[in-house]
């Protein structure tokens, strides 16, 4: 489903603009590894902003998980905060599909700003999202329930995990940056959330791997530790360990309808990447969250064979 490739620029672990490549694109033969407890790393300013407004209405990361062997690579140790090791150029597969997968450009969010800044809302208030949306053409009737609401969206605007504007159309489009770890275990298996359990009752099967939003300014490096803390926290023994090989990485960026606001045209930039975290039951287990919404329980499977769908 691959329209074009390109190259992702080194440094800084994001998806940049480049020119057309072949799919053979160099990959830089590093690791990022870490070790810590099962409590949240450190994280830096921009991540412990908290929202200006209460969350409601929850609801699963989206996107599919990562694919690919690891490569032996010179291994370089950081904290989750600040990762030392540079970036790798990873192929860039622009689609337009169904997959789960796309580009995002997490600028600071202006509060100040009414929600009528030229292309984009920068508002911080719900009535002038929903004004703002409703104006370009956005229908918000499935919005809420068993997806995600209004509130949901500021407050993803508000913590930097997402930007909202206009697209060449003039029509709504939500950008987000989203990192998919490809945990392995001994025997190559692939760690999948197979479904979430709500404590109100709701129930979402899943298939796919781990999956977080990156924040504004932050790098996949940083978020890739926290993301593990977050999602597995509860079910990984003390003292576990965290690898990701940045030799795998892949960068995927897709256009499709928002999974979690339905009707909403959404950008994803997809960081895909090789992992290694020990400390996990070698069976089926679950990891237990505390949202917005009240307590999340997650089913982790281990599986033999799993290709991610924006890789399909």
């Amino acid at each position: 489903i691959a329209t074009s490739i390109k190259m992702c620029g080194s440094g800084s672990g994001s998806c940049g603009a480049g020119v057309s490549s072949s799919v053979a694109a160099s990959r830089a033969s590093s690791s990022f590894s870490s070790s810590s407890s099962a409590s949240s790393p450190s994280r830096p300013p921009q991540q412990r902003r908290q929202a200006a407004m209460g969350a409601s209405g929850g609801g699963a990361n989206e996107g599919g998980g990562g694919g690919g062997g690891g490569s032996g690579g010179r291994a370089t140790s950081s904290s989750a905060a600040s990762a030392s090791a540079s970036a790798s150029a990873a192929p860039v597969v622009n689609t337009s599909s169904s997959s789960s997968t796309g580009e995002g450009n997490n600028n600071d969010n202006d509060s100040s700003d009414d929600g009528a800044h030229p292309g984009q809302w920068r508002g911080s208030d719900v009535a002038s999202l929903a004004h703002w949306l409703r104006t370009h053409g956005c229908d918000l009737a499935a919005f809420g329930g068993s997806f995600k609401g209004l509130t949901d969206l500021a407050t993803e605007v508000e913590r930097g995990e997402t930007t909202l504007e206009l697209d060449a159309a003039g029509a709504p489009r939500r950008n987000l940056r989203v990192l998919q770890l490809l945990i392995r275990d001994e025997r190559g298996r692939v760690l999948i959330e197979s479904k979430q359990a709500w404590e109100d009752g709701r129930v979402r099967e899943r298939g796919t791997a781990l999956s977080e939003k990156l924040l504004a300014g932050e790098d996949w490096r940083e978020a890739a530790p926290r993301a593990v803390a977050e999602e597995l926290g509860s079910a990984l023994a003390p003292g576990y360990s965290f690898t990701a090989d940045e030799s795998t990485l892949r960068c995927v960026t897709v256009d499709r309808d928002s999974l979690s606001y339905p009707g909403l045209a959404s950008r994803y930039t997809m960081y895909i990447v090789d992992a290694r975290v020990t400390g996990l039951p070698p069976g089926e287990f679950t990891s237990v969250e505390q949202t917005s919404r009240g307590r999340l329980t997650a089913t982790w499977e281990w599986r033999d064979q799993y290709t991610p769908e924006c890789l399909r």
